[in-house]
């Protein structure tokens, strides 16, 4: 049977609704203090299973960067705001390849960080196989990106997906998990299990 004949068919022994559904409406605005939007980014971060960090100066972000990789091999996802700060990194840069799958750690910057569910938006400006592939993850959020919920981060990306069809942004929140097997929990299934968020409370270069 022809492809748009059938569907025809198809369509006319569907049940035709006889009310439109209601329109959602977007809740009242909150108005959350950038002290109390930290306090409950941290919160619900590290219920999600993130480890936080908060950092005061660009030496104490790169101890503590450090601390975490420690010998081990990173790749910059392309880090842009903090780009000067991880040029002082000593550990080795590496590039993701067919041939090179030992990388430890993807280290990449958030646009936005969301109050309300710990997550961290990330841009497809980032290379997404180093926030994806490699077993560890470092995220990088200065403290003013921190937006209180959903509504106010797609506020702030919404023009960028109007504007550009290869614009992604993406919400991650926590490690990687999946119960499919069994319903036990496993972490670091489809992405790193282990993830830290360096939220810097002072500008980049200070």
């Amino acid at each position: 049977m022809e492809r748009n004949l059938f569907l025809a068919q198809l369509q006319s022994r569907m049940p035709q609704p006889t009310t439109k559904p209601e329109l959602l409406e977007k809740p009242a605005q909150r108005v959350l203090s950038a002290e109390r939007r930290l306090e409950l980014f941290i919160q619900r971060a590290t219920a999600s299973l993130t480890h936080v960090h908060m950092c005061h100066s660009d030496d104490a972000a790169l101890a503590v960067i450090e601390d975490i990789i420690g010998a081990d091999s990173y790749v910059d996802t392309g880090c842009r705001q903090y780009a000067g700060l991880l040029s002082k990194l000593v550990g080795p840069t590496k590039h993701l390849s067919s041939n090179d799958r030992d990388v430890t750690f993807g280290i990449s910057e958030a646009r936005l960080g969301v109050a309300l569910t710990g997550s961290c938006v990330l841009d497809a400006s980032q290379h997404r196989g180093g926030t994806l592939l490699p077993p560890r993850h470092i995220i990088l959020l200065n403290a003013s990106d921190i937006v209180e919920d959903l509504y106010a981060a797609y506020a702030v990306v919404g023009e960028s997906l109007r504007t550009s069809r290869t614009s992604v942004f993406a919400f991650h929140t926590g490690p990687s998990r999946s119960a499919d097997i069994e319903q036990t929990m496993a972490l670091g299934v489809h992405g790193p299990g282990d993830v830290h968020v360096l939220v810097f409370a002072f500008a980049a270069g200070e």
